[in-house]
């Protein structure tokens, strides 16, 4: 949908009962709209990160000049499966 994405995720590991242990993996991140890493955190690194943006680059949603992300979707190909019951 080409927006800014930011993930956070936490490192180490941990003991869930008897379960084998959950394992994470790290590495938030930040990412713009056209997918490039602005910012991470390496798999085993505690801290934050942060970024300045510039929200309207998410307004632009041209893939090409001839492509856009959403004037060039097509519902009523997917709607059955949308108001698909059950």
């Amino acid at each position: 949908n080409r927006v800014f994405s930011i993930t956070a995720n936490r490192i180490g590991t941990e003991q869930r009962g008897q379960k084998p242990p959950l394992v994470y993996t790290g590495t938030s991140i930040i990412v713009d709209p056209m997918g490039n890493v602005l910012a991470q955190l390496g798999g085993t690194e505690v801290g934050t990160i942060s970024v300045e943006i510039d929200p309207e680059k998410a307004n632009d949603k041209n893939i090409t000049e001839y492509n856009h992300v959403m004037e060039d979707r097509r519902p009523e190909l997917y709607a059955a499966l949308v108001n698909k019951p059950g």
